[in-house]
């Protein structure tokens, strides 16, 4: 049978060893930050011109980018004569991206399993169908357009491209996977994002770019894959009590070590 001393190493435990344990044992795995809540747009920036608002964020606060949110709308129109005035037309190219070491093509839901066996890639434009809209401008009634997309229209008539109302990504609290490298590891996780879509009349017209809120992030800081929305996680740190008894443990091993020490030397020395 082995004696304890064969058992475990032959090193001191001190309390530097406790502190190391007691630093394992409150290592977190489940980060979350949320209540975040920052709008992305729609804003104007003069007559007729906008551009992309977006955020980057530093998960792990090590200096650099490890994912960016981007609410985009390229604008661009045309004015025509017509028999009584003029009329235009102004088309909005809408997307919103988000840029990473490893995005999903979209969100996905609550519990999804995000790690290596879910495909990413990196800059992503979320497929939210409704990228393309066109609003337009008539002049007096009885006006008759030229050159319009589809031909001469008369006063009333508007003019659409693109007008299907398939909203992929649309809605409050939307779950988008992504990962990052925090020093030579992998991690995975999710950003929070509301995309919402302001449209009029019977044909869907829409005169503004999304409406993006970033609401918040979570993480699995070990590497490991994480669950879509998952709870906040963090190992439990030993009552103090715990700590205790395991050094009064240590102690009492230490002891029995050095009285196994003595008598094999006693027993070695004549008599």
């Amino acid at each position: 049978m082995s004696s304890p001393s064969n058992i475990l190493p032959n090193k001191k435990i001190t309390g530097t060893a406790l502190l190391a344990l007691t630093s394992l044992a409150a290592h977190a795995d489940v980060i979350r930050v949320d209540g975040i809540h920052q709008s992305l747009g729609p804003t104007w920036f003069g007559i007729g011109e906008r551009r992309p608002i977006s955020v980057n964020v530093d998960v792990d606060h090590n200096g650099t980018t490890d994912f960016s949110l981007a609410n985009n709308a390229l604008v661009y129109g045309n004015s025509y004569a017509g028999q009584n005035g003029a009329y235009q037309f102004t088309v909005l190219d809408r997307s919103v991206t988000v840029g990473a070491q490893g995005v999903a093509a979209g969100a996905v839901a609550a519990g999804t399993l995000i790690g290596p066996s879910l495909a990413m890639s990196g800059t992503v434009t979320l497929d939210l169908t409704t990228n393309r809209r066109v609003s337009s401008i008539f002049a007096s009634c009885g006006n008759t357009g030229k050159g319009s997309p589809g031909g001469s229209q008369q006063c009333g008539q508007l003019p659409v491209l693109a007008s299907t109302f398939t909203n992929n990504n649309i809605g409050y609290n939307l779950l988008v996977p992504f990962q990052f490298s925090s020093g030579k590891q992998t991690q995975f996780g999710w950003i929070d994002v509301s995309i919402l879509d302001s449209t009029t009349g019977t044909l869907g017209i829409a005169t503004s770019e999304y409406s993006v809120t970033f609401n918040g992030y979570g993480y699995d800081n070990t590497g490991a894959a994480v669950a879509a929305g998952a709870a906040a996680f963090t190992s439990p740190v030993p009552e103090p009590s715990s700590l205790l008894m395991l050094a009064s443990g240590l102690a009492g091993i230490a002891a029995y070590r050095r009285k196994g020490r003595s008598r094999r030397t006693d027993a070695a020395l004549p008599a």
